[in-house]
């Protein structure tokens, strides 16, 4: 994941490494300190907050590299993390579930939204989140305090 407002890139390996580059010359600036496992997706968003899922957690990380948070989850089910344009708001796709997380409350839950089919893919408009499941269908959700 990669913002060029902040001149960073962060990147996962298949044995746990979290590495922060710069963009402009690739330089390694740090490496994320996580228990030993598969990172499965990373996302940057436009605050800094760096957001990893590995093992069955959610990990928050300021832009620092502090760890902010560790959130269990049921990883299997997970297919999709999308941060909102403004930073403050992760979107993640657990299975048949669209949950909603704050990033500047550490990782509170804001709401979640059921839907009759596995959500495989997210997408956020300017007050609507739409979701692409798994049976073919586009399902449109109107979070309240988005």
């Amino acid at each position: 994941s990669a913002n060029s407002d902040l001149d960073m890139c962060v990147s996962g390996s298949e044995i746990g490494d979290v590495l922060i580059h710069t963009l402009r010359s690739g330089e390694l600036v740090r490496v994320l300190d996580l228990p030993q496992g598969t990172v499965s997706m990373i996302r940057l968003s436009a605050l800094g907050h760096i957001i990893v899922c590995q093992n069955s957690s959610l990990f928050l990380f300021s832009i620092n590299g502090t760890l902010l948070k560790a959130l269990p989850i049921n990883s299997l089910d997970l297919n999709s993390l999308v941060t909102s344009p403004d930073g403050e708001v992760l979107f993640v796709a657990e299975g048949r579930r669209l949950v909603m997380y704050s990033l500047v409350e550490r990782l509170h839950l804001i709401e979640s939204f059921n839907c009759q089919s596995v959500i495989r893919s997210i997408s956020i408009s300017d007050r609507y989140v739409l979701c692409g499941c798994q049976n073919g269908r586009v399902v449109v959700f109107k979070p309240h305090r988005y």
